[in-house]
């Protein structure tokens, strides 16, 4: 096929939440993130608000001071290997989108993936009639600030555990139009990815990869079924790098 003519590759990646470096930007006596998740919660939020905020506040702080890790980096990179990449972010603190402005303006990657949210992030609202998911604000939070709706007293941000809605049918969507897809630390074990084994075996795929350093984190997946796809159980920088080396050979073969 001449050049001209070469399908243009689309890939979809999927980030899980364990990418976020809680431990290692809030691990101190005061804001340990073990510590935040014994009263993280509508009800002690209520009990003691001002903590709930003042932790949230030095997160966002100290966020926003943190450059993206090398994990995040290595992702982008892989983007790079495809015509177009949507990347579904399920971490709250929004490290992706601090690395895509950062490789874009230093140019080491060429395509700019299409960011997207499975979850919720570290500002957004519970509330059913609020469909607006804002990615990570770094402005710090007044104490009497509700939620993005308006109609939730509580903080503009996500307890450790809680979900957001997201439309199943535009993402199974966008996996279905896509040549190559990449789980990343992704717990599967999430109600939100029900159905997705037979979904994958029922829409052939050019490559399904999954990394993870979690033998748990399979969900509805038998081992008969990730047989027939690439399984990598090691979440380093230079395990994605391996991959973006794989996506690279499977793409010049065509």
């Amino acid at each position: 096929m001449h050049q001209d003519e070469k399908k243009l590759t689309k890939a979809t990646i999927i980030m899980g939440s364990k990418l976020d470096p809680f431990d290692s930007l809030m691990e101190t006596s005061t804001y340990s993130w073990e510590r935040i998740k014994q009263y993280c919660s509508n009800e002690t939020f209520m009990q003691g608000p001002i903590s709930v905020i003042d932790y949230y506040n030095e997160l966002r702080k100290r966020v926003n001071e943190a450059g993206p890790s090398d994990m995040h980096d290595s992702i982008l990179k892989l983007t790079s290997v495809f015509d177009s990449a949507v990347i579904y972010d399920e971490s709250p603190l929004d490290f992706i989108r601090k690395s895509v402005e950062g490789c874009v303006s230093s140019g080491s990657i060429v395509n700019t993936p299409l960011v997207k949210f499975i979850r919720g992030t570290i500002w957004g609202s519970t509330d059913p009639d609020c469909n607006d998911f804002f990615v990570f604000q770094y402005d710090p939070q007044g104490y009497m600030s509700t939620a993005p709706s308006g109609k939730l007293l509580r903080p503009a941000v996500v307890w450790p555990g809680e979900e957001f809605r997201q439309s199943k049918y535009d993402f199974e969507k966008g996996l279905q139009e896509s040549d190559i897809i990449v789980f990343i630390g992704v717990d599967l074990n999430n109600h939100f990815y029900d159905g997705i084994a037979n979904f994958l075996v029922t829409n052939n795929k050019k490559e399904v990869i999954f990394i993870n350093d979690d033998e748990n984190s399979f969900g509805e997946f038998t081992k008969r079924q990730l047989n027939k796809y690439t399984v990598y159980n090691k979440l380093t920088p230079s395990m994605i790098e391996n991959v973006k080396n794989e996506c690279e050979l499977i793409l010049n073969e065509e």
